[in-house]
């Protein structure tokens, strides 16, 4: 566990995280969990959390997790679901076919009509 003396940023946390895993081991994953999040099911959390890893530790892509909106929503991120890239341990993985930050109401629930986005919190 890495602790800083008082919080700065998201950012900022994570680049020092970063940094210090690959001097420990350049082959090395990590997980970034920058909020408090409700898990329902840990253990079906857990398993997307073990392919992701695996998804990861191919050294190919940065890997970010999302979650289906149930209702508009302008105060997070949208990650635009593309075509299924692989499959790990049971996990689809697909492509990012794009991102938008924190849309307006309007595009938030046109996001929502669409069916392929996801939530990602920060």
């Amino acid at each position: 566990m890495i602790t800083e003396p008082c919080g700065r940023d998201t950012a900022a946390a994570v680049g020092l995280a970063s940094v210090v895993v690959a001097r420990r081991d350049p082959a090395g994953v990590m997980v970034v969990l920058p909020a408090d999040h409700y898990i329902a099911d840990e253990k079906r959390f857990c398993g997307v959390l073990k392919a992701a890893a695996a998804a990861a530790a191919r050294g190919e892509h940065l890997v970010t997790l999302g979650i289906a909106p149930n209702r508009p929503e302008t105060g997070y991120g949208y990650i635009a679901r593309g075509q299924l890239y692989k499959t790990f341990a049971g996990i689809p993985a697909y492509v990012v076919e794009s991102f938008t930050e924190k849309p307006d109401q309007e595009t938030a629930l046109r996001f929502l009509a669409r069916g392929n986005f996801q939530f990602v919190f920060y």
